[in-house]
């Protein structure tokens, strides 16, 4: 597994590593982007077979699988900080993982995400 371990020190806020898989989507194109492996309201970090670009700023879809209050999708704009491109998981599937600041969220987005860190958390 690829640690972010070297971007811990550069972070305010703990990520919390999430037991279900919440997928994160491309808002225009309607692609996945990844699944979350963790979050904080302030960044995230994703694995998935879309290979993102650094220092890319993208408009996303976070899909719930249940409901949150009125919600299933958290509408976000994120921003690739770093890529680890191009490593094999147990399944032998290529996997790209990208570590992604929260640069514009909703303040019910960002109680959305405490309330999912709280509640999801492993």
């Amino acid at each position: 597994m690829i640690s972010d371990e070297g971007n811990h020190n550069k972070r305010k806020l703990e990520r919390v590593t999430i037991a279900e898989p919440l997928m994160v989507y491309d808002a225009l194109s309607q692609q996945p982007l990844g699944r979350i492996v963790n979050i904080h309201t302030e960044g995230l970090l994703l694995i998935g077979d879309h290979l993102l670009s650094k220092e890319e700023l993208y408009h996303v879809e976070l899909r719930l699988p249940q409901e949150v209050g009125l919600t299933s999708i958290l509408p976000l704009m994120i921003d690739c900080l770093w890529v680890q491109p191009g490593i094999n998981d147990s399944e032998n599937v290529l996997s790209h993982w990208s570590g992604c600041a929260i640069i514009d969220a909703s303040i019910e987005t960002q109680a959305t995400i405490a309330h999912l860190m709280a509640r999801l958390a492993v």
